[in-house]
């Protein structure tokens, strides 16, 4: 049997880039070797220039160790140290040092890295774009450092004319320290000659983009002071992140707000003396601590800004319940009334309309009906007539089980004893027969659950090709779908196990749900259930199906999820523990979503009995 080695795609968060430095050791000589004995500059020292083609080239012995911190580099994490070098285009026309070749070799003789990539543009030597004639440009070259000893970098013209530069290089990691500075809202901070004060004046509102990912979703925003002390034009800090308070990065989006041109981070450059007001827009994530940290490459500081955000009823609570209680929205609501049975399905789809300020008593949609085309497109994959039917029909014939979303939930979170296991342990583990027993029965329900959408996705993917799964024996084919699917199912363990953290956490301690509700839950099928009557609306609203064909799709899945689940709070924490599961998101921007739904008097959980006019259970 031929093996089949698993190829894992690794999930990176994208990031601000960081890279910390502090003096570092670096001495050594220059030698100059011309094979064409173009070049007698032989034993050129440190600060002394010498001539490379139309360049008189630099390099100064005021040198530093760093670290990048770059996640969306490949030099993430790596030790590079940088020579300061000065290039003067003594030619009679413009030139670029990207024209020639810069390698860079090791003590043991291998080649190294020269980094190009997780620092600041502005001061790699090869960014800086074309030199003119007479004009002198300065910035760094980033050697990976790859163990102290003499280190070689050579200049060549792609050619055979090239500059050696024998350099001797000791590497102090203790030199690098990391130092974090906390500043609470109101203080101003001094970054690099800018000061900058983020003001304790907290304002609320909502993104109304239909184009944006985050359409409806809700976000803060706080003034922003800027002071530009420096004697040249400065900007906010483009290496920043903002963390929610369960420590994972906040999505930037500046550009998906109407006043998306007073966010700090697009006001551009500050002149000399100049101070402006700006503000920091930040997507809501759930109640706690935002940390925003600041970064200078050029510093071994980071600095971080404390955002305590706590209580947002007075504009999120009470903003989305005068909205849903209207009088405005009552009267959308006679005017496309639907019989009490249809309002009793469409509970079921209540969660995203809601967060959406949508009512869930009728079919029609309001002001998110406009971007229906938009979000299937992007989010479902929804193009036509066709596919809408699939996705809906794909939600609903989990009959009662969701063996994908159970088996990881019962078998991978909420067994005792239970720990992840690593990349290299879980797939060692399947090829050498050595998977944990708990795995193994997880990996096999994936398999037998997503077998068919897996050669679908591996014919589409090699379409251009000509390939098909029919191309290979049963039993290689069956190897390349266990191989897919194998990957998948490891990282939605990783994801999915950390975003039921958040997601226990905000069941158990602001919803009001027990540890024991939640580990007696009988399936996680309510994540699809939910979906559907949901989905069925934006289809119609985008052209794609008409409202008559998709009642019965909807009461289908109304039957099922009562027949299945209890209660409408039974079934919303089913709902949302499948969400974390699938989108590895622990549902804390649905807080006020639910908050509504379970306790307002007037919502449609309150006021429509679960179990409908079916006669199901009395």
């Amino acid at each position: 049997m031929r093996k089949l080695y698993f190829a894992v795609v690794v999930l990176v968060l994208f990031g601000a880039m960081m890279l910390i430095t502090a003096c570092g050791v670096l001495d050594g000589i220059i030698s100059i070797v011309d094979n064409n004995d173009r070049n007698t500059e032989a034993g050129a020292i440190f600060d002394e220039p010498f001539l490379f083609g139309d360049f008189e080239i630099t390099l100064s012995s005021s040198t530093r160790a760093h670290r990048i911190r770059a996640l969306d580099s490949n030099f993430d994490g790596a030790y590079v140290f940088s020579i300061p070098i000065s290039a003067r285009n003594i030619g009679n026309r413009g030139n670029s040092l990207e024209h020639f070749q810069v390698i860079a070799f090791s003590p043991d003789g291998w080649s190294t890295d020269i980094a190009r990539e997780g620092i600041n543009d502005e001061t790699n030597i090869f960014s800086v774009g074309p030199i003119q004639p007479d004009v002198t440009k300065t910035g760094y070259i980033y050697v990976v450092n790859s163990g102290d000893g003499e280190y070689i970098i050579e200049f060549n013209d792609r050619g055979d004319y090239r500059v050696e530069l024998r350099i001797d290089h000791t590497f102090d990691y203790a030199a690098i320290p990391l130092v974090q500075t906390e500043f609470a809202l109101g203080e101003t901070i001094d970054f690099n000659g800018l000061k900058i004060t983020f003001m304790d004046d907290f304002s609320w509102g909502r993104i109304h983009i239909e184009w944006s990912a985050n359409f409806g979703a809700i976000y803060f925003y706080l003034p922003v002071t800027l002071h530009n002390t420096n004697e040249r034009s400065a900007e906010f800090p483009w290496d920043f992140d903002v963390f929610s308070p369960q420590g994972i990065p906040v999505d930037s989006i500046a550009w998906a707000l109407d006043a998306g041109k007073t966010d700090v981070t697009l006001i551009g450059h500050i002149l000399p003396g100049a101070s402006v007001t700006a503000y920091l827009h930040v997507l809501f994530s759930g109640e706690g601590e935002y940390r925003l940290a600041l970064r200078d490459f050029l510093l071994p500081d980071e600095l971080w800004v404390i955002v305590p955000i706590y209580d947002l009823t007075p504009f999120v609570y009470t903003e989305l319940s005068r909205h849903l209680t209207s009088p405005e929205m009552r009267m959308f609501e006679n005017d496309n009334a639907v019989s009490a049975e249809q309002q009793w399905m469409l509970a079921f789809g209540a969660f995203i309309p809601t967060t959406n300020r949508e009512s869930v008593r009728v079919f029609a949609l309001g002001e998110s009906g406009l971007a229906a085309e938009r979000l299937l497109r992007s989010g479902w994959s929804i193009e036509d007539r066709e596919s809408a039917l699939a996705q809906i029909n794909r939600l609903i014939e989990a009959d009662g089980q969701s063996p994908v979303a159970d088996d990881m939930f019962r078998t991978l979170i909420l067994a005792e004893g239970v720990n992840p296991i690593s990349e290299t342990e879980f797939f060692d583990g399947i090829v050498n027969g050595t998977l944990p027993a708990d795995y193994q029965e997880g990996l096999a329900n994936v398999i037998r659950a997503s077998r068919s959408r897996a050669v679908r996705d591996f014919n589409e993917l090699n379409e251009e090709n000509g390939v098909t799964l029919d191309d290979f024996d049963d039993e290689y084919a069956e190897e390349i779908i266990a191989a897919s699917l194998a990957a998948e199912f490891f990282l939605r363990i990783h994801r999915g196990i950390e975003a039921n953290i958040g997601a226990f956490d905000l069941l158990i301690n602001l919803l009001g749900f027990t540890e024991e509700e939640l580990l007696s839950l009988p399936t996680l099928a309510a994540w699809d259930y939910g979906r559907v009557a949901m989905l069925a609306r934006y289809s119609v609203a985008a052209g794609f199906l008409e409202e008559e064909e998709v009642w019965g799709f909807m009461q289908i899945a109304a039957e099922r999820a009562s027949e299945t689940y209890s209660s409408w709070r039974e079934f919303t924490a089913a709902y949302i523990l499948g969400r974390a599961l699938a989108f590895g998101n622990s549902s804390w921007d649905l807080f006020y979503t639910l908050d509504f739904l379970l306790n307002h008097p007037e919502s449609s959980f309150q006021t429509i009995d679960f179990f409908g006019q079916m006669g199901l259970r009395a």
